[in-house]
């Protein structure tokens, strides 16, 4: 784990958010298993279990992904997943925390970077045009990412605890591995992915089908 990445863990920022749900479910696996495969399949970069009922998703400062676009995590140093029982009756309180302090951050660095830039080299006249463009352009498109990105994850969080783990996603697992590559599968099948033991069986069903169409 780099220095950067324990840090954005450790440090207690006002850009955390948290949702949370209560669920009856009879299993911490069953529940882990099904974001195991949502953090997974949105190219997260480290996925940690700890003592069966906490799930640690860290990302590194720089990140290229296979999706080659403005991901899930893009700009999420750290988020976790917890579950706490309620009661006898096998309720569960499941909460998701993550922590935009990476892009909020780095949104307000960018925002006084440009103006420290840009001030002396403008009359006054153009500074207030330029900062006009800033507080009715810039900040609101920042403020939209922020947002867009809040309801992705809210969607990920609700659509995971909602779907069956026997059908989750709706996923067809066997078409999104034979798009994988060898090594992607080896990967997974080596448990790298951190994934249930039911599409480790197919990654490696898939695997044993390109060998055998070699031959």
């Amino acid at each position: 784990m780099s220095l950067l990445t324990k840090l954005n863990r450790d440090l207690e920022t006002p850009f955390k958010i948290k949702f949370s749900k209560e669920v009856l479910e009879t299993s911490n696996k069953t529940i882990l298993d099904k974001f195991k495969i949502s953090f997974n399949y949105s190219y997260c970069d480290n996925l940690e279990v700890l003592n069966d009922n906490k799930l640690i998703v860290r990302n590194e400062f720089i990140r290229i992904k296979p999706d080659l676009n403005w991901n899930l995590w893009t700009g999420v140093g750290y988020a976790e997943l917890r579950i706490i029982d309620i009661d006898e009756n096998k309720t569960k309180r499941v909460e998701y925390l993550i922590d935009f302090t990476r892009i909020s951050v780095s949104s307000i660095i960018f925002i006084f970077f440009i103006v420290f830039i840009l001030v002396s080299s403008l009359s006054s006249n153009e500074l207030l045009d330029f900062l006009k463009i800033i507080f009715f352009g810039i900040i609101p498109l920042l403020m939209i990412a922020h947002i867009f990105l809040f309801l992705r994850h809210r969607t990920m969080f609700f659509r995971t605890l909602k779907t069956p783990i026997e059908n989750f996603g709706n996923y067809n697992w066997k078409e999104i591995f034979e798009k994988k590559t060898n090594h992607e599968l080896i990967e997974i099948s080596k448990g790298k992915r951190h994934l249930p033991e039911e599409v480790i069986g197919l990654a490696i069903r898939e695997l044993e089908k390109r060998k055998t169409e070699i031959q």
